[in-house]
């Protein structure tokens, strides 16, 4: 997640919290560390989640500055996946006109 030099104070199971609410839960856990990113200590605190897919998880969401779409980052203990919004379909009529120039151009 882009921290070195991490060190976990205190790993707590069944509390995390999300947004303003905390939780309690079997399947997250709360993690409290310090660590350096950009070369300043930081605080890090971070809910984590527990599913048969992913086993324990992280996730954020993240916005491309010059695509301005977001995606969604799965971290694990092997790294992360993304998760990206999809291209959005043709509208009906674009995919009408395309399969007519398709047609036309075979004869």
């Amino acid at each position: 997640m882009g921290y070195e030099n991490v060190t976990v104070g205190a790993l707590i199971k069944s509390v995390g919290g999300v947004g303003a609410g905390a939780f309690s839960s079997e399947n997250m856990a709360l993690i409290v560390a310090v660590g350096t990113r950009n070369r300043m200590s930081k605080e890090i605190r971070v809910t984590i989640f527990y599913d048969s897919d992913h086993g324990w998880f992280y996730y954020e969401s993240v916005r491309d500055e010059l695509t301005r779409q977001y995606e969604v980052r799965i971290w694990t203990k092997n790294g992360y996946k993304k998760i990206e919004h999809p291209e959005p379909e043709p509208e009906p009529e674009k995919k009408l006109e395309e399969k007519q120039s398709e047609d036309d151009s075979k004869e």
